[in-house]
C-alpha cells in the first residue's frame, strides 16, 4: 500500500469514528466549552444540569500573537 491510499484509508476511518462520537455524545448540542490545561478536561455544557467532561491529550498549543 502507497502513502497516498494508506493516508486516505486512515483519514477516511477517523471521519467515520469522529462522527460516531459526535453522535453517541451529542456533540453538537452544547452551546459552549471550556478546557483546562492542568487537569486535562474539556467541558462541553449549556448550563451546570446540563454538561459532560472528556480527559483530553494535549498535543499542541496555538498563540494568537504570533498566529503559529
Amino acid at each position: 500500500m502507497n502513502y497516498e491510499k494508506y493516508n486516505k484509508q486512515s483519514f477516511d476511518n477517523l471521519i467515520q469514528i469522529q462522527e460516531k462520537f459526535k453522535e453517541t455524545f451529542e456533540i453538537d448540542s452544547y452551546a459552549n466549552w471550556f478546557y483546562d490545561g492542568e487537569t486535562e478536561l474539556l467541558r462541553l455544557y449549556n448550563n451546570d444540569d446540563d454538561e459532560i467532561y472528556f480527559k483530553y491529550v494535549s498535543v499542541g498549543t496555538y498563540s494568537l500573537k504570533s498566529e503559529t
